[in-house]
């Protein structure tokens, strides 16, 4: 599967040591090749290298590499509200989680 979505045989290996690094399921590869994770994988612009020692500069942009994605929740960015989001990841949650779901730092608490 990796062989055939992939463009270049870098972007084949970086999805290679990605599934072995994070022990991927077939269905986490397929939704990471499709969000194209590679091409958004540190392309973030900063000034980290230029500004903090390198073990520092590589953690810095570790933390901020990958946006959130929220695609499996079907809202339209950036029009959605922090409510919709809050509500949309609510749905998916099974009841199990609701600890941790009150735990989330969700502004203007819905007192659910």
């Amino acid at each position: 599967m990796i062989i055939s979505k992939c463009n270049t045989v870098d972007e084949a290996l970086f999805y290679v040591r990605r599934t072995i690094e994070n022990n991927w399921s077939r269905n986490v590869l397929t939704h990471q090749i499709e969000s194209n994770l590679y091409a958004r994988n540190g392309k973030e612009i900063s000034n980290f290298s230029s500004t903090l020692p390198a073990p520092q500069s590589d953690l810095a942009q570790q933390i901020i590499k990958d946006p959130y994605k929220f695609d499996f929740l079907s809202l339209t960015p950036p029009e959605y509200t922090e409510r919709e989001l809050e509500q949309g990841l609510l749905s998916i949650l099974p009841i199990s989680g609701w600890n941790l779901v009150q735990a989330l730092p969700m502004s203007g608490s819905s007192g659910c």
